[in-house]
């Protein structure tokens, strides 16, 4: 062919020289380069030297050079293409494939060059081993294109040297059930990177925090550095996702809430909010917003934009009944975010706000700071971490100080005393032992509870001049002194009131005025009963009662003397046992074996024979022989005779 220029034995070019035109070598090429042909060409050479870096091929554009090895370094282990996993039965089938297994040295001290092992590999058919004795099993290829199977999931190291396809589930251990992939690929890692960083979304790395304003429902944001991956492109392009922020004083807001499955922004015509909406929440039901009572509490979220300053506030779209409640809940509260501030804006924390607060700084309200996480893991929300006990929802920290403790209160708060010592761990901390059993008190010591455990004669350091008794200070009491009525002499008292009286001889009472009449003082103001004979009597009905009373020998002197003359009037009944006090003689007849003894009342008439007549008492005894005739019979007690009576048979 024209033009056609064929070098059949080898071609030496010595010098420069230039082909122009399309060149088509066949066949090994070898490049022997040894020098850098330096800037302002391009050139592709190798270079021979002892450095660290040793042979390699190079490229050269101008004053950019790099080496092959470099580009080596930014690749890594994993698939090329193929291996899938398949099974039937208890066949697993791998599907032909590649991949390359890179390593990049170990020797931190000195260049190691990247070594690339591409693995290849056909279609492979295998028994599963494990079915029966394990619940999954792992498959990989290792450098040599050959596959394993494993119980264990892979290891670090095998993730680096070998190329792992995935796993077969067999759970029951009776049949395989499904596979699935678990592969790195060589390609495309930095964008699988990127992904698993945008499922967090933007996050708040330091600083950011918000601060109420005192007396008012505006916020401050204090400074702090956000990160979103790729959102500050335009402000260093060697950094795009980072960005220190300046602090705000005092945040514009714009307002937020669900209506459907959209969300509608209020920025209050282009003019943003400086306060916060704490009287209305986020109705799901209707789309709309709804007032919120001055009792009940909503959770409102911030994010916020870090290159404008604007924080977008969502309205809460849940109502509760305390603070408490509506701070435990933060975490299952219901919120759906809008892509808009998902995927740049960072979010700053929770406003928990009362219905008719207008101070974000009073204690009925809670701000809670974001950790560096946001609430991208579901609609429910977020999480709350918290490093401090301040920071838990139910605990509020004033002014500690040393040997503080925790105590319940509606609420937990810190405190220098406690009411009980049972929640102290030592009694130090203890404001009283009341609540404390003796028997579960350490270390006691030997205590004195009764004046029975103690030897005065033992006691030392006894202070001088204690009284225990009172002849210690008899010798010490002035003269004079009057202790009993024996050292006092009435008649030698002076200054005595007249007519005192101390007995009874000293009353006259013939001398005595207005003695009331009737006044019985002696036996001789009643008349005397006068002598009663026994003539008198004419029949024995005349006694309207009869006291029957026993005889016995105190009353005579002798038996005999029942029928005798009664000597003495010792041996009479009292006037007080009857209105006659008289002892009857009987003398005549005699006494029958059949006499019987009443004691006792009767009232009422005795009818029978009488015992003789008034003519057979041979002696009237007088009222002489009564020893006292001055008793009386009172008012309402039964007339009585005493009679001896002998009632034949």
């Amino acid at each position: 062919m024209a033009n056609e220029f064929i070098a059949r034995k080898g071609l030496i070019v010595s010098g420069s020289g230039h082909i122009t035109g399309s060149l088509n070598i066949a066949g090994a090429q070898g490049l022997y380069g040894t020098t850098d042909p330096g800037a302002n060409a391009n050139y592709v050479y190798t270079f021979h030297s002892s450095s660290a870096f040793g042979n390699d091929l190079y490229f050269r554009n101008n004053t950019k050079l790099v080496q092959l090895d470099w580009l080596n370094k930014a690749l890594n282990t994993g698939v090329l293409f193929g291996g899938v996993l398949s099974y039937s039965g208890s066949q697993i089938y791998i599907s032909s494939g590649s991949g390359i297994i890179v390593d990049h040295g170990s020797d931190v001290y000195n260049y190691d060059q990247s070594t690339v092992t591409l693995v290849s590999w056909g279609d492979v058919t295998q028994s599963a081993l494990y079915v029966t004795s394990s619940a999954a099993t792992y498959v990989y290829m290792d450098a040599t294109g050959t596959a394993y199977q494993q119980t264990s999931t892979f290891t670090l190291d095998q993730l680096h040297v070998a190329l792992p396809l995935g796993k077969i589930n067999h759970a029951t251990q009776t049949a395989i059930t499904s596979v699935g992939d678990q592969k790195y690929t060589a390609f495309e890692q930095s964008n699988q990177a990127f992904d698993f960083i945008r499922a967090f979304g933007p996050l708040k790395l330091n600083g950011l925090d918000i601060s109420a304003q005192g007396g008012t429902l505006s916020f401050g944001v204090a400074s702090g550095t956000s990160y979103a991956l790729g959102a500050f492109y335009a402000q260093d392009k060697a950094d795009i996702s980072h960005y220190q922020s300046a602090t705000v004083s005092t945040a514009s807001m714009a307002r937020v809430y669900q209506s459907g499955s959209t969300h509608v922004f209020d920025d209050n015509g282009g003019s943003y909010y400086t306060t916060v909406d704490v009287g209305q929440y986020n109705n799901t039901t209707t789309g709309t917003l709804s007032s919120v009572l001055p009792n009940q509490w909503t959770i409102q979220r911030v994010f916020y934009n870090a290159l404008n300053g604007v924080c977008y506030v969502y309205y809460g779209q849940n109502l509760y009944t305390s603070l408490d409640a509506a701070v435990t809940n933060i975490a299952t509260a219901n919120f759906t975010e809008s892509d808009f501030t998902k995927d740049s804006f960072i979010f700053l924390g929770y406003l928990v706000v009362r219905g008719n607060t207008t101070d974000l700084t009073d204690a009925q309200n809670k701000i809670v700071q974001s950790g560096l996480f946001r609430n991208t893991a579901g609609a429910s929300g977020a999480s709350i971490v918290t490093i401090t006990l301040a920071g838990l929802s139910d605990v509020t920290i004033t002014s500690p100080q040393t040997n503080d403790v925790l105590v319940y209160n509606g609420g937990w708060i810190n405190s220098s005393t406690v009411a009980s010592a049972s929640f102290a761990t030592t009694a130090s901390y203890a404001t009283t032992a009341g609540n404390v059993d003796y028997t579960n008190v350490t270390n006691k010591p030997t205590l004195v509870s009764a004046s029975s455990q103690v030897s005065y004669t033992g006691l030392s350091d006894i202070p001088t001049g204690i009284v225990s008794s009172s002849t210690q200070v008899t010798s010490l009491l002035p003269a004079g002194t009057v202790s009993a009525s024996s050292q006092v002499s009435y008649t030698g008292l002076s200054n005595v009131p007249v007519g005192i009286v101390s007995s009874s001889g000293q009353v006259s009472y013939t001398g005595l005025s207005n003695i009331p009449t009737g006044i019985l003082s002696s036996s001789t103001q009643i008349n005397a009963l006068s002598d009663v004979s026994a003539a008198f009597a004419t029949t024995a009905s005349a006694a309207t009662s009869i006291t029957f009373t026993p005889v016995s020998a105190s009353y005579a002197a002798t038996a005999s003397l029942l029928l005798g003359s009664v000597v003495s009037a010792s041996y009479a009944q009292t006037a007080s046992v009857g209105l006659v006090a008289k002892a009857v003689d009987i003398v005549s007849g005699s006494i029958g074996s059949n006499l019987t003894q009443y004691t006792g009342s009767f009232t009422g008439s005795l009818t029978g024979e009488l015992i003789g007549t008034s003519s057979w008492a041979t002696n009237a005894v007088t009222a002489s022989f009564a020893l006292n005739a001055g008793g009386g019979v009172s008012s309402g007690d039964s007339d009585q005779i005493i009679l001896a009576v002998q009632i034949f048979s």
